[in-house]
């Protein structure tokens, strides 16, 4: 009887010892989905754009159930109140629900990492395809600063001529000034310059006519004087004439003294 009871003992504890080994089994498959979830969830940090609200899900969901598996079993092989009867009972009852679990959550995380794989190799793609749309951003860039560059230098020589065309302006609205002001002195002196000028037509018409009447009149005189020329010409001649009556006198008279006084000295 001690027999069969050790056999039956050592039946039991064979037992308990494949579900401990099937139980630790199941514990280091959870560990590796674990450590394979902490790789993906690496990954996704490394990730622009992963679903990251999805790994973190699965990943507190896996621990969630490793934490039920590890409660259950620690309280299920730490029990010593019970008997070996209940505990196998339980055991079994546990187990299989934990065997349907962790199934469910085994092909749960699959269907999960083939997903985040996916969206791992579609975000390597828009990776490759962002790098060369940088690269071409980036000689775009390069293109823009030179044309940038080249559009300072510009700007820059388009304020030179701006301030100068200011000045110049400026100036030329001063000299537009200064010529409106003596255009309109121009226009003053000119209108008075006109109103002379009708006086002056006025006065020359006059002064014409006054002319006409004046060559009249010295037509006239230089006749007189002409026939009052020829009169006093006959006139010069008689006083000619007595002058040189006058000089034969005074010859006649000098000679007498001279006589005269050839004769008193003689005489004496």
């Amino acid at each position: 009887m001690h027999k069969v009871n050790q056999l039956a003992a050592a039946s039991g504890t064979s037992a308990q010892q494949a579900r401990r080994r099937k139980v630790h089994a199941w514990l280091r498959v959870t560990a590796s989905l674990s450590e394979q979830i902490v790789t993906e969830l690496r990954t996704a940090a490394e990730q622009p754009s992963i679903d990251v609200l999805r790994a973190m899900t699965l990943a507190e969901r896996l621990a969630a159930t490793s934490r039920f598996m590890h409660d259950t079993f620690g309280t299920v092989f730490d029990s010593l109140e019970k008997s070996e009867d209940d505990q196998d009972s339980e055991e079994d009852t546990v187990m299989g629900d934990q065997d349907s679990i962790l199934a469910k959550d085994m092909a749960s995380v699959r269907l999960d990492v083939a997903g985040l794989k996916v969206d791992v190799v579609e975000v390597k793609n828009d990776l490759s395809v962002m790098k060369e749309d940088i690269s071409e951003l980036k000689s775009d860039v390069v293109g823009l600063k030179v044309d940038v560059s080249g559009l300072k230098v510009d700007v820059s020589g388009l304020k030179v001529d701006v301030a100068e065309l200011k000045s110049d302006v400026s100036e030329l609205k001063a000299d537009v000034a200064e010529l409106k002001t003596d255009v309109a002195e121009l226009k003053s002196d000119v209108a008075e310059l006109k109103a002379d000028v009708v006086g002056l037509k006025v006065d020359v018409t006059e002064l014409k006519f006054d002319v006409r009447h004046l060559k009249i009149d010295v037509n006239s005189l230089q006749l007189d004087v002409a026939v009052i020329r020829s009169n006093y010409a006959s006139k010069s001649d008689v006083a000619e004439a007595k002058s040189a009556v006058i000089l034969s006198c005074v010859g006649t008279m000098i000679a007498l003294s001279g006589v005269a006084f050839a004769v008193a000295k003689l005489v004496h």
